[in-house]
């Protein structure tokens, strides 16, 4: 107000003055003044003359339109915020439509193609241009009736979605089968404009499905018992073949541990997966016993492979249990009726050969007798006779003990691995000792040949590839177990010849698997080798003598 007075006297004009004025009820107006300086005859200033308007309306107004283009500044700075971000989320949407693996496209409520992404075209072999408002029909393989078609349609255009399976025909013509989901889009008044169609190519997958079906039913109708197992030794199939063998039903059998099968000596190494199976090996066909359910025993052979997750990593374990009972029973047969022959020539022999050369030896003593007497010039060529026939006697008598090595002992084992010990002093002059301090004969006198057997086996590789010139025979009772233990002081055996053995080797194991023994072959280069051959009480069936 004193700028605009003092603007006054200084002769200029001023703008209107604007000001506000506070009333005694502590309301407010804006007033808008204007006036001019009035002065007297000498031009001196006397008195202010004006007019004064109240603009509180006016002001009211400016100030709301203010605040109205404020607030609109606002709303437009925020939409337009929401318009870039609802710009990027759509070019998002978009690249990741176009860059999604499944084939999508958008058609019209008739089914025209609207848009498709870059899977869609690989997936077809059209191309986006080729494709743009034809109809979804073009990919019709034929393999579809009308009827599918139909259910199909009815089931979009009442709003919901469809998910399943179909062929289609890709443009070079070849069929591939798609998962495919069609879902309808509504507008804002609710009516469906478009479908979405996400496409995926599962023809691999259903090839592989059906493979597995085969497969599975291929399991499932062999004789052989197929069982797969996890790491942790728990059983996760189990197929008819597994049933019949073993007597288990698949309720019984799956979630529980294999090692039901194993005897129960032996259940603690099924924890113990075998390196070759974890380095992806395979082991084939190795021989043993299991027992079915109610603990009956069978003979079994049996292959391992090990199970890849689809990663490639081992998951699990695939047995194969053939039920070899009845061929280790005809083994068995033919081998204890070729025992029977080797017993009964071994018995012609003895009873007859051996026989009838003692009783040439009697008549050559009465002849050297008569020549000695008479000092004829052939005395010497006699003598020389009586020499080779006592040698050929000493031969016959051998070769008998060896086809029939128990029965000629009467049934004694221990007997019979004594005279294998003196036998192998006299040919091979090697020291040979025996320690039997029970007698011991067996019922079976199958059992007793195979345990002979193995000792003559592992006494010949003594001196053949050991090149021992010591050897330890000893056969009794350990910890309820008839064992047989047969040690030398030769070269030992590499790791190659146990694990890669030859038909000595094979021989031994054979016979120790014919008869349910425990053979065990210990002794490295340079310490000797020590072959031991045990028996349980039941497999043993001795008969002590009263």
């Amino acid at each position: 107000m004193q700028r605009w007075i003092e603007a006054c006297r200084a002769g200029q004009s001023p703008d209107d003055l604007e000001f506000r004025l506070i009333l005694p009820d502590g309301s407010v107006r804006h007033l808008s003044g204007r006036g001019e300086l009035i002065h007297d005859t000498e031009n001196r200033p006397v008195y202010m003359a004006g007019t004064v308007q109240d603009i509180t309306e006016q002001k009211q107004a400016e100030e709301a339109l203010v605040r109205a283009h404020d607030e609109l500044e606002q709303r437009v700075r925020a939409r337009t915020a929401e318009l870039v971000e609802a710009n990027e989320t759509l070019r998002l949407r978009s690249t990741a439509l176009e860059a999604a693996a499944n084939g999508i496209v958008i058609t019209d409520r008739d089914g025209h193609i609207v848009w498709a992404n870059t899977a869609f075209t690989k997936l077809t072999g059209y191309e986006l241009s080729e494709v743009t408002g034809k109809n979804l029909r073009l990919l019709k393989s034929g393999q579809h009736g009308r009827g599918f078609y139909q259910k199909l349609w009815r089931t979009v255009l009442s709003g919901k979605a469809w998910r399943g399976e179909i062929v289609n025909k890709r443009k070079d013509g070849s069929l591939y089968t798609e998962e495919m989901t069609i879902t309808p889009v509504r507008n804002a008044a609710g009516e469906i404009t478009h479908f979405v169609a996400i496409k995926q190519d599962v023809t691999e997958r259903q090839l592989a499905a059906e493979s597995r079906q085969r497969l599975a039913a291929i399991v499932e109708s062999s004789d052989d018992a197929i069982i797969s197992t996890d790491l942790q030794s728990k059983v996760t199939s189990w197929n008819a073949g597994a049933q019949r063998l073993f007597k288990y039903t698949a309720k019984e059998a799956l979630g529980r541990s294999i090692s039901v099968l194993f005897p129960r000596n032996r259940r603690d190494t099924v924890k113990k997966t075998p390196k070759q199976l974890l380095h992806g090996g395979h082991i084939q066909h190795f021989e043993a016993v299991r027992f079915k359910k109610g603990g009956v025993p069978v003979q079994v052979s049996v292959s391992l492979s090990p199970i890849r997750d689809d990663a490639g990593n081992i998951s699990g374990i695939s047995a194969i249990y053939r039920d070899i009972t009845e061929r280790k029973d005809l083994e068995r047969a033919a081998a204890e009726a070729a025992s029977r022959e080797q017993r009964r020539i071994g018995l012609d022999l003895h009873d007859s050969l051996c026989q009838e050369l003692t009783g040439i030896s009697l008549l050559w003593k009465t002849v050297n007798q008569s020549v000695a007497a008479q000092s004829l010039p052939d005395a010497a060529t006699v003598r020389e006779v009586g020499r080779l026939l006592v040698q050929t006697i000493g031969q016959a008598r051998d070769l008998a003990h060896g086809l029939s090595p128990v029965e000629l002992e009467s049934n004694d084992l221990g007997a019979a691995l004594k005279h294998l010990g003196l036998s192998t002093r006299r040919l091979f002059n090697v020291s040979c000792v025996v320690h039997c301090r029970q007698r011991v004969r067996l019922a079976d006198m199958t059992v007793a040949t195979h345990l002979y057997r193995v000792a003559q086996e592992a006494v010949t590789n003594a001196i053949r590839h050991g090149k021992a010139d010591r050897i330890w025979i000893s056969l009794g009772r350990r910890k309820d177990r008839l064992t047989l233990r047969v040690r030398d002081n030769g070269s030992g055996f590499s790791r190659r010849r146990i694990f890669k053995p030859g038909m000595g080797m094979r021989s031994m194991r054979y016979r120790a698997k014919a008869i349910g023994g425990l053979l065990d072959v210990d002794g490295g280069r340079g310490t000797g080798t020590t072959v031991t051959l045990s028996l349980s009480p039941a497999t043993e069936r001795t008969r002590h003598p009263k």
